[in-house]
């Protein structure tokens, strides 16, 4: 800094300096001069040219792309599916954001089959595999939660059906005591004592 600066504190017209200017910048692409229309391509200053050239090189909608993004999008779309289903299989809770994490899943997958092509078309059938996925993923939790309570049915019948016999053999014993017990062991002779025996005497005429 020079000693002028302090000697005269006062500020200076005299000499102005301009900062640059979008028009005064060359074209990143074609290092041309931009006259007065400038375009911005990822953050890059591009004349109209440049940025016409650009644009006409871009990826164009197609059936092929489309056809592509649909089949993307259906195998995210089941990949979704079982994902929100093992989640609420496993955890007993279905939370709606989980719809949001299979929406962007199957756009992904779509963007990626396409090319990176967007548009409305693509825009719809994201939102309808999105809605197809969290609504098939309600069968597998329906089939399990039905398998749960009949296994839960049956166990209750096999359950009642013991208290049932329990309680009949209780009410038997109790209206007839002797049933059941053991039969009485046959009067064996004093011991020493040869068991008498009875033989028929017949008569001679």
């Amino acid at each position: 800094m020079s000693d002028g600066t302090f000697d005269n504190p006062s500020p200076q017209f005299d000499t102005a300096e301009y900062a640059d200017l979008p028009g005064n910048d060359p074209c990143q692409f074609c290092h041309q001069p931009i006259a007065a229309t400038y375009y911005r391509v990822n953050d890059a200053l591009a004349c109209t040219g440049c940025a016409e050239k650009m644009r006409g090189e871009l990826a164009k909608d197609t059936h092929t792309a489309y056809v592509r993004g649909l089949l993307f999008g259906i195998g995210a779309a089941v990949v979704g599916m079982i994902l929100y289903a093992t989640f609420a299989i496993t955890t007993g809770i279905v939370i709606g954001y989980l719809s949001l994490a299979v929406g962007w899943m199957i756009g992904t997958a779509m963007m990626k089959g396409s090319g990176g092509i967007g548009g409305k078309r693509y825009q719809i059938t994201a939102a309808a595999l999105t809605y197809a996925a969290v609504s098939m993923a309600a069968v597998p939790v329906g089939i399990h939660y039905a398998i749960q309570q009949r296994q839960k049915t049956e166990q209750q019948i096999v359950a009642s059906g013991q208290r049932s016999d329990e309680e009949f053999d209780r009410r038997e014993r109790k209206l007839n005591p002797n049933n059941g017990a053991p039969p009485p062991r046959p009067r064996q002779p004093p011991t020493g004592q040869r068991p008498v025996t009875y033989r028929p005497i017949s008569r001679r005429s």
